[in-house]
Parts: structure tokens; sequence; C-alpha cells
């Protein structure tokens, strides 16, 4: 068991966690997801802060794995590579949020968010799809118009994995599928049931403000 911690910085993981060293997903479990990353890459929502750190996140539902819901997610400092192979993909098969643990395989880290994407998946079978974007001008966006915000809560945590999917349960996602993470700077989780669904949750924010 491992985790890479480090409070100071983001895009780091927090969570402990269990990484058995397997073959990656197969191409065709990743070739959708990236696709859609690659997307969110070239519309900058995907990609490297200036202190090096990765940021941004895709993942997609599997199946469920003994009662929990197993999935794919980009693997840990991913977010400065404009393309992805899938060594650069995981599976999440084991979560706890109490333990705050996950168990992933494959050839990489598994995502500093990924107990946020379990909580959604958790909270809803018929959300397949998960985009977790940066943008600081459409975050603002948010934030002044109504958006459903997270409260002020650093990313990564078991309370943010709790919070979205407490405020999914209680259906106070006022506009789309989207939140903005109060607590993480201009980080927005975006979700649905096909890829096609969480992309036009992003694009239809992009209408909004006037991005497109």
């Amino acid at each position: 068991m491992a985790f890479d911690f480090q409070p100071e910085k983001e895009g780091v993981i927090k969570f402990q966690y269990d990484w058995v060293k397997t073959d990656p997903p197969s191409r065709t479990s990743v070739a959708e997801l990236e696709l859609l990353r690659g997307t969110l890459y070239k519309l900058k929502f995907i990609g490297v802060d200036q202190t090096g750190l990765g940021y941004g996140n895709v993942s997609r539902l599997l199946k469920k794995h003994e009662k929990k819901n197993e999935f794919i997610i980009t693997g840990s400092q991913t977010g400065g590579k404009p393309a992805l192979l899938s060594e650069d993909y995981c599976r999440i098969t084991d979560y706890d949020f109490s333990r705050f643990w996950v168990k992933s395989e494959g050839k990489i880290k598994p995502s500093s968010e990924s107990l946020t994407h379990a909580s959604l998946y958790d909270a809803d079978p018929e959300i397949q799809w998960i985009i977790h974007i940066h943008n600081l001008e459409l975050w603002n966006y948010m934030r002044k118009h109504g958006y459903t915000e997270t409260g002020n809560i650093t990313y990564g945590t078991r309370e943010m994995a709790e919070e979205v999917g407490r405020l999914y349960r209680s259906k106070k996602i006022k506009k789309g599928n989207l939140l903005a993470m109060t607590g993480h700077e201009s980080g927005i989780i975006s979700f649905g049931k096909t890829s096609r669904d969480a992309l036009s949750c992003i694009y239809d924010l992009m209408k909004s403000f006037g991005k497109l």
C-alpha cells in the first residue's frame, strides 16, 4: 500500500492505494476515452500547469466488480501528454471511502481524483462517463451564474468524493451535469451516460459563456 501525498502541491495522490502492476487496459477499451481526452487537450482543458504538474482527467465505467464499480481512468500526471497510449490508463477495481483507499491495475498509478469519480459512479448507474477539466474563466462564470458548487473542499480528498456524491443524490445539480469545485480553483466536473453527453455539458457551458 502506498500514497503520494505532498500537501503543498496539487495533482498528486492523497489516498492510500494498492497498485497491481498488470497489462494495461486494452486499446479497444480506451479508444473512445482517448478521443474524448484528445478533444479536451486541444481545448487546453487538460494539460500541465506552470509548475509542471498535470491537470484534468477522464474516465469511463466498465462493470460491477464485487459490488463496486470498475472503471478506467487516466493515470496520474498524464495531463501534459498530447496523446496517451493504453499504458497511460489504468483500471480502478476496488475502493473504500472510509479507508480512503483505492485498488488499481495497469502500468501507471491512478489519477488523484479516482475516488471522486468512484463517488459519482456509485451515485447513479446512468453515469458512465466523467470529465474533470480546468479553466479559470469558465469556473468563475459558473460560480457567478448559479451553477452547482461543491463546498470549499480540497481536491482529491475523501471529503471531496463524498461531497460530489451527496450533491448528486440530493438532486442539487442545478444546470446540466456540471459541478464547479469551489476548493479546487478552476476545477470543473461534467458527467453523463455517454461520452457525448459529458462533453456536451462542457460545450453548453462554453456557449453560455460565449466561448463558442
